[in-house]
């Protein structure tokens, strides 16, 4: 039998946690974007030993496990003589991870595009901020962003694996009341939920924009 008095005591720690998860979440989500955005970029436009590189890169980083990344940035940083927080080296090793995922997304996208578009640009001498907003943008995204959402929900499922480095997110203070509560069923069923909102928060975003583009079309 679930209890609803025992649900009223953890509800506060695990919605700390819950904060946590999301702070994280939406950390990994802005820098990955970012960052996968760029080598998308410069994997598309960059000069051949730069797409070579990146390809090699984009390789091995969607081959490790993301624990073995988020282990490699906690133990190793401050190796190199750099002091460094778990909520630090959380998003560090989970950019590292999802940043090549994101990059895939875009460059599908920048494939998507008429090579004949890039250079009509050219011929026009048009600025590579008119280029980006005008060209690029508008048809890259209607075909980047179906399989960007589909990654996004991994961040919010992968930031469990920062219980390996202690971050208080919502896995590892569940783990904790489980171990001293030995009450596993309510802990599970609580952040199973929280899970499922939040990536069905995402799965709604993707779901809305996919209708949006049948509509216009």
């Amino acid at each position: 039998m679930i209890d609803l008095a025992f649900l009223n005591l953890i509800l506060p720690t695990i919605a700390r946690g819950a904060v946590n998860t999301l702070t994280l979440t939406l950390a990994v989500f802005a820098i990955a974007t970012s960052v996968g955005f760029l080598l998308a970029l410069a994997s598309f436009f960059g000069p051949g030993w730069l797409r070579a590189t990146l390809r090699v890169a984009s390789w091995i980083g969607r081959g490790l496990p993301p624990l073995i990344i988020l282990l490699a940035v906690f133990l190793l940083v401050p190796e190199l003589g750099f002091s460094i927080t778990t909520f630090t080296a959380a998003v560090i090793g989970m950019t590292l991870y999802i940043s090549f995922y994101f990059s895939e997304a875009f460059s599908s996208g920048l494939q998507s595009i008429p090579d004949g578009q890039f250079k009509a640009a050219a011929a026009l001498a048009l600025p590579p901020s008119r280029i980006l907003g005008r060209l690029i943008l508008p048809q890259m995204l209607p075909a980047a962003l179906p399989s960007y959402f589909s990654r996004g929900t991994e961040i919010v499922k992968g930031t469990a694996i920062a219980a390996v480095v202690a971050y208080p997110e919502m896995a590892t203070l569940s783990k904790q009341i489980i171990a001293t509560t030995f009450r596993p069923i309510e802990t599970m069923a609580v952040i199973s939920i929280i899970y499922v909102l939040m990536n069905g928060t995402l799965l709604l975003a993707q779901w809305h924009f996919e209708n949006r583009q049948s509509w216009q079309h």
